[in-house]
């Protein structure tokens, strides 16, 4: 089985290189926590990537222990502020989701030496506070 912490770096290095306008961008170990987002105020925008579960089968290429793993998702949490306007640090996140969907969906990732693919499986808006805007994307990943 691939190491989660591999493929949350290999996302990471791509954002860093090939999203602009992103001042932070970094791996998450849990779930969205608004106390945790909201210091991240001053280092808007921002992406941070986690990973959030993995569907079991037995005839899976990719094997964890007895078990054998068909997809994997990883979350990005999506940050942009604006003092000025909720809509203009929605134009922020707009951009940033619209850049990691042209980096990531229907793209191989080579990592540890094995391809997997990626693909979308949803996005949507999680919080607006103190001019922050905060949306998630959702990425399944699979063994080619």
């Amino acid at each position: 089985m691939i190491d989660v912490d591999h493929i949350e770096d290999t996302m990471t290095d791509l954002i860093k290189t090939n999203v602009d306008g992103v001042k932070t961008v970094g791996a998450y170990e849990a779930e969205y926590d608004q106390q945790q987002i909201t210091q991240m105020l001053v280092l808007s925008p921002f992406v941070l990537v986690y990973y959030d579960s993995m569907t079991p089968d037995e005839n899976s290429r990719l094997q964890s222990y007895e078990t054998g793993v068909v997809e994997q998702e990883f979350a990005f949490v999506v940050g942009s502020k604006s003092f000025r306007s909720r809509r203009e640090a929605q134009v922020g996140c707009y951009g940033i989701l619209k850049a990691l969907r042209t980096l990531f969906n229907g793209t191989t990732l080579t990592v540890d030496a094995q391809n997997i693919g990626i693909g979308l499986a949803g996005e949507r808006f999680l919080d607006n506070f103190n001019g922050l805007v905060v949306y998630e994307a959702r990425y399944r990943i699979f063994q080619m």
